[in-house]
């Protein structure tokens, strides 16, 4: 479950996955970079 409760985390503070920008041609917002750049980032 701590899987599922951090992509709902994410979902509730971005509205999205940051993590998949990138690939859908989407830019990413200053908060999403430093987010990604963070050590909580989803890696997967």
């Amino acid at each position: 479950m701590p899987f599922a409760e951090h992509h709902q985390e994410i979902v509730k503070e971005f509205g999205r996955f940051p993590h998949r920008n990138a690939i859908l041609g989407r830019i990413c917002t200053a908060e999403e970079i430093a987010y990604l750049a963070s050590e909580r980032a989803f890696k997967g």
